[in-house]
């Protein structure tokens, strides 16, 4: 196609071909042309061992499985209340009782004489839960 369009106009190929070439060393060209242009196989150093220390709030485990018995109890699955992604329906036995539990009111806004309830918290799949944690740090959309 291109030979049948400059292949009869010697003139316009050596113009056209002059112009592509003055695009092409431009610096954002070229700095673009460099980004394309990836190694097969990068390699970054990660394994090393560190040390942190920090404060963590209190969780209930107690809460976070009546919570699955109660949504068990009343829907018959563990569903994402966000996408209503079910793992065991996905994965099968490696999936039952799989799903994570966020707090529907953020714990760093509770005191410690404040008590959670069933209702304050939302089962989800990892997925959603990790979109609702970047949402709550102003990352993502909430649900």
């Amino acid at each position: 196609m291109v030979w049948e369009e400059f292949g009869s106009d010697e003139a316009r190929l050596r113009a056209t071909a002059a112009a592509i070439a003055v695009g092409v060393s431009a610096p954002e060209a070229q700095a673009e042309i460099a980004a394309s242009e990836e190694p097969d196989e990068e390699e970054f150093p990660e394994g090393r061992i560190i040390y942190r220390l920090h404060r963590a709030r209190e969780r209930s485990r107690a809460l976070v499985e009546r919570k699955k018995a109660s949504v068990l109890q009343s829907k018959g699955k563990l569903a994402c209340e966000s996408c209503d992604f079910d793992f065991a329906a996905v994965y099968g036995s490696l999936g039952d009782g799989y799903i994570e539990c966020h707090h529907a009111v953020a714990l760093s806004t509770l005191t410690e004489a404040q008590k959670t309830k069933l209702e304050d918290r939302v089962l989800v799949c990892s997925n959603c839960h990790r979109m609702i944690t970047g949402a709550d740090h102003g990352l993502g959309r909430r649900i």
